[in-house]
């Protein structure tokens, strides 16, 4: 039988995976590296800090630790500046690979639990984001949601099309 909750979840985390996957598609160095503004996030910071928030909220809940949690906080980890260097980052390819491979690893660590183990309630410090583990899922989404909606205003500040639509 179908869990609604891991069922939505699952959806809401490959749902928006699908539209920043579509936004970074083709993007050229140059166009990794754009910041629309001083403050602002360039893209690769972006992919870069989903794959590392994605590796730490894993392993917060129970799911496995990660390398690039520690090895990449100073890239892309919360307070961490976004650089306009290439060389101030792992390689392009390395980031990709880590976005794709952490959420890969939270979907299947979410597809392997029970209903009673999504309805866990979140560890001392994650109430704030849901009640329990299950409903934690759509929160990653959102996160990813709103930095995807950074790499977009970039994308756009490039005079670059919209890429869904």
């Amino acid at each position: 039988m179908a869990d609604p909750i891991l069922d939505n979840g699952t959806h809401a985390l490959t749902f928006a995976r699908g539209l920043t996957e579509k936004l970074i598609e083709g993007l050229s160095e140059a166009q990794w590296l754009f910041k629309p503004h001083g403050q602002a996030n360039n893209a690769l910071w972006n992919v870069g800090h989903i794959a590392i928030s994605d590796a730490y909220f894993l392993m917060r809940i129970g799911g496995p630790d990660s390398a690039i949690i520690e090895d990449w906080k100073g890239h892309f980890g919360p307070g961490s500046t976004c650089s306009d260097r290439l060389a101030d980052y792992p390689p392009i390819d390395r980031v990709l690979k880590e976005f794709r491979d952490q959420r890969k690893a939270v979907i299947e660590w979410y597809a392997a639990r029970t209903p009673a183990q999504l309805a866990e309630p979140m560890p001392e410090g994650l109430e704030f984001f849901a009640p329990n583990k299950g409903l934690f899922m759509p929160v990653l989404a959102w996160h990813e949601g709103l930095h995807a909606g950074q790499i977009s205003s970039a994308r756009r500040a490039q005079g670059m099309s919209p890429a869904i639509g």
